[in-house]
């Protein structure tokens, strides 16, 4: 097992855990950048064996949350349906700018979630010989958790990613789910 920092243009570290054919990335972007993570899966998929590779996004049920309470009907059915997105992550880039530049008043955390969400759909899609997942690591009490009123010990966080990124049964099915704390899929628009 590798791991190794890597400063990701000035505001985006990323922690790579290299394990034979596998590669995790976790991007933690500012939350009004949703298209970190999609930056970072450009510069390193490239390091992934295909078939089999696996690339694993940490999302939040922020995600879900936000997409449930969403007023505006458009971006609601394109984040909940992305393959609607005739423009793939291009476009998905283009929508995530202009609710940004608009400042519609959404919750940045919840957005930027629901956008990687989409992102991971069209991503999945697009490379087909990899496994591409996003997942929640729950509320747990990490630096931000904590002062959110979490107390559950960041360990748990780390089991959903490490089954996003080791286990077998996602082998067999579709590609580019979301899944919950609970390693169980779970739906982009609502949470559970």
């Amino acid at each position: 097992l590798e791991f190794s920092r890597v400063l990701f243009r000035s505001s985006h570290l990323i922690d790579l855990c290299c394990m034979d054919s596998y590669l995790i990335a976790f991007a933690y972007c500012t939350c009004h950048k949703p298209a970190g993570p999609r930056r970072v899966n450009d510069a390193l998929s490239g390091l992934l064996q295909r078939p089999g590779g696996r690339i694993v996004n940490i999302a939040s049920a922020s995600g879900p949350n936000f997409l449930s309470s969403l007023e505006n009907k458009d971006l609601k059915n394109k984040l909940s349906k992305p393959w609607l997105i005739e423009g793939g992550a291009t476009e998905l880039d283009e929508m995530a700018k202009a609710v940004v530049d608009n400042d519609a008043g959404y919750f940045p955390y919840g957005m930027s979630k629901a956008f990687l969400n989409a992102y991971t759909k069209l991503h999945a899609r697009q490379e087909p010989s990899l496994v591409i997942n996003s997942v929640t690591p729950g509320f747990i009490a990490s630096d931000m958790g904590k002062a959110l009123g979490a107390t559950k010990d960041v360990s748990h966080g780390a089991v959903p990613p490490v089954y996003c990124l080791m286990s077998e049964e996602l082998d067999k099915v579709p590609t580019g789910r979301y899944y919950g704390s609970d390693c169980k899929r779970s739906p982009v628009e609502i949470g559970r």
